[in-house]
């Protein structure tokens, strides 16, 4: 069954407007990207030297925080740092 609805951006009635007004988080563009993963691979360095052998539990530790905090984007950029850091470990071990 095709539907014969249409909306637009600029439509009041349109659901994306509506959910745009509900949503707490801030989403345009013009963010940095919390997902690059240069900006990762350097946070999860720096983490490793300052938390040595428990930087992985530290950066769980912290995406945990923040989900509970529901800093959503936060928290998987703090769930992608841990898992850079599990990479580091596995090719430093290998």
């Amino acid at each position: 069954m095709k539907s014969d609805l249409k909306f637009s951006v600029s439509d009041s009635n349109s659901p994306c407007r509506n959910v745009r007004m509900r949503c707490p988080i801030d989403c345009s563009r013009t963010r940095q990207d919390l997902t690059d993963m240069s900006i990762i691979r350097a946070s999860a360095d720096q983490f490793v030297e300052r938390f040595g052998d428990d930087a992985i539990n530290q950066a769980i530790l912290r995406a945990d925080e923040l989900l509970h905090a529901k800093n959503f984007p936060a928290c998987v950029r703090w769930q992608l740092i841990g898992k850079e850091i599990e990479s580091q470990i596995k090719s430093s071990v290998n």
